[in-house]
């Protein structure tokens, strides 16, 4: 992918994450878009565009909801290069796959999340109260991966014939 398409995309999915799957709100879980995208780009793409996704999202995350800059960055930077260091072995392009990569990313998310908090010294919740959140957002992340995986298989469809 090239450098625009990777920073229109960025752009457009934190748009969607911040306008309207906010409104998606269950039981004070919201689904990670940007996490979900990050995880089908590296598991469908061939070359290393879901770093340059991880890096232009986490910082724009980072630029309007967190407290400290570069959190979310981290987060997802991490999340991606231990998705790109597994994903020959372990990870395909089927529906199991990408859910089983959906759950251990989520999972990820929050417990690197919580690392970095409590390094940062914030105030954040229990790690009882982190897993039973994670568990529940990997729930409903892998809804919405198993809906956005057929918009991005034609995607790469069409990016692999140009």
């Amino acid at each position: 992918m090239k450098n625009h398409e990777v920073i229109f995309a960025a752009l457009l999915v934190f748009t969607l994450q911040t306008t309207m799957v906010s409104q998606l709100r269950i039981m004070g879980v919201i689904p990670n878009l940007i996490l979900v995208v990050l995880l089908l780009m590296v598991l469908l793409l061939k070359d290393h565009s879901g770093l340059k996704f991880a890096l232009m999202a986490g910082f724009l995350q980072d630029l309007f909801s967190a407290k400290a800059l570069g959190t979310n960055m981290l987060v997802y930077l991490l999340i991606t290069l231990f998705f790109y260091l597994f994903k020959e072995m372990y990870f395909g392009e089927n529906r199991i796959s990408v859910v089983a990569g959906v759950v251990i990313a989520t999972i990820l998310y929050h417990l690197i999340f919580f690392m970095t908090v409590i390094f940062l010294r914030d105030q954040y919740r229990s790690i009882g109260v982190v897993l039973s959140t994670a568990g529940l957002e990997a729930v409903y992340n892998s809804l919405s991966a198993l809906m956005v995986l057929p918009l991005m298989k034609r995607w790469v469809e069409r990016e692999s014939r140009r």
